[in-house]
């Protein structure tokens, strides 16, 4: 299908409740392409085994000196992946396509794009009960990660960029799980009063399930598993969101 035809597709009745154990097939079952599918899936444990790994090789190559370093990681982390998991899910995942066309990239090209994100980011949103497809695969988020953390190894010295990756890397770690839990966790209502925790996730439940379920919870709602990003830039929740 063109862009134009992909920006165009409501898929409010087409969100089958799945079972846990359910999960729609991207690609036939038989023939070349089957083999993909298994690059599809990704379990709540897989960052901890990929990314988690990459984080602490970088941590202990990492020549900046210790207090410097520590900084680093903490800024880059708790402030500056809030920024980037806002910006990508803002105006990568859910920013219109139809720019391909408009390019002029040719119509194999166009369908590359359409397809990407639909792999990376559409097919949550058409089916957000997919418990298989909530924590994003290493086979889709390497390339992304190459784009967004190269140019950090470019432009600066490597032990500052080694540093600043750490940190982007544990607030996606952070992400991939806070996503997770907001699908299949325990729903924040029911967690014990004394949890300290519970008011925080609370917000973020409400925020999320506005984002999947309200009429206009694709333009709001971009942040996942923070809350001041929204607020900054006025796509929080409004009260035509869920409840």
């Amino acid at each position: 299908m063109s862009s134009a035809q992909f920006d165009t597709i409501k898929d409010r009745g087409l969100r089958p409740a799945l079972r846990p154990d359910q999960s729609i097939r991207l690609f036939p079952l038989d023939g070349p392409w089957a083999p993909l599918e298994e690059l599809t899936y990704a379990a709540w444990w897989e960052p901890f085994c990929t990314w988690l790994l990459v984080s602490w090789i970088l941590f202990w190559y990492c020549t900046a000196p210790g207090l410097l370093k520590y900084a680093l990681i903490a800024f880059s982390w708790l402030v500056g992946w809030p920024l980037v998991e806002y910006g990508l899910h803002r105006f990568v995942f859910h920013a219109p396509v139809a720019w391909a066309s408009r390019w002029g990239l040719p119509q194999w090209m166009q369908g590359c794009v359409n397809v990407g994100r639909l792999l990376a980011h559409t097919v949550h949103h058409a089916h957000p009960t997919d418990r298989r497809r909530i924590v994003t695969p290493f086979a889709m988020s390497a390339p992304i990660a190459i784009g967004v953390l190269a140019p950090f190894f470019l432009l600066l010295p490597e032990h500052l960029a080694s540093s600043i990756v750490i940190g982007l890397i544990l607030g996606y770690v952070q992400y991939d799980w806070t996503h997770y839990y907001l699908h299949c966790g325990t729903p924040p209502a029911q967690l014990p009063d004394w949890a300290p925790w519970k008011a925080w996730f609370q917000r973020l439940h409400k925020s999320h399930a506005n984002h999947h379920y309200a009429t206009f919870g694709p333009e709001q709602s971009f942040s996942v598993a923070h809350e001041l990003p929204d607020k900054l830039f006025g796509t929080a929740h409004n009260s035509e969101g869920v409840k």
